[in-house]
């Protein structure tokens, strides 16, 4: 059988280059056109057929169907062709095993999708659980800053404020802290002489 790979690589080079595909010869031409013909025509084809229908579905729809239901598709067309007493496979060796190996693949890759829609299913239902434990009103209404924590930051951030808004706090010097601090005893001391002179007039 002619190289497949090869004919691929020369359409890809020629896509790329923004050209048409060269032609291959007209011998090489005729083998690839035998062999696809001895693929379409081989009796287990159908069933290759059927197993690419059935990726198709797994991968475009959320319900794909089960790998279980393949193998009642396989009975069902060993049955057909054992009824019809038509032979499974052809006396060209190489096409028999490309076909084999073909919907072995085909098998595993629908396994394999199927093991994906599962997994995809069980996030789905664990993620709408987390969101409907979220969502509860108990939830929603519990908050960090409940059960006195709302109260006591409000009274550091008070606290903070204020002493950040006293002259002292903002003190670039020392030397000013005590201007503050003598500013305040002589408050204190004019108070003090305030009230003795309100006494004294009190016991006139």
């Amino acid at each position: 059988m002619v190289s497949y790979q090869e004919n691929i690589i020369n359409d890809q080079t020629a896509v790329a280059n923004n050209v048409k595909p060269v032609p291959s010869q007209p011998h090489d031409q005729a083998v690839f056109e035998a062999d696809k013909r001895a693929v379409y025509k081989h009796p287990l084809f159908p069933l290759l057929a059927l197993l690419f229908e059935r990726c198709e579905q797994a991968t475009q729809s959320a319900e794909s169907p089960s790998a279980d239901s393949f193998n009642i598709d396989i009975q069902a067309f060993v049955q057909h062709q054992e009824r019809d007493q038509k032979p499974f496979l052809i006396n060209d060796a190489e096409v028999d095993g490309l076909m084999i190996k073909a919907i072995q693949v085909l098998r595993i890759h629908l396994l394999e999708l199927e093991k994906v829609q599962e997994l995809c299913k069980d996030f789905c239902n664990r993620y709408i659980t987390c969101l409907k434990g979220k969502m509860q009103s108990e939830n929603l209404l519990r908050s960090d800053y409940s059960s006195g924590g709302f109260v006591e930051h409000n009274n550091n951030s008070s606290g903070h404020s204020s002493d950040s808004g006293s002259p002292i706090s903002h003190s670039p010097h020392p030397h000013l802290q005590d201007l503050y601090s003598g500013q305040t005893e002589r408050e204190e001391e004019e108070e003090d002489e305030n009230e003795n002179e309100e006494v004294n007039e009190g016991g006139r």
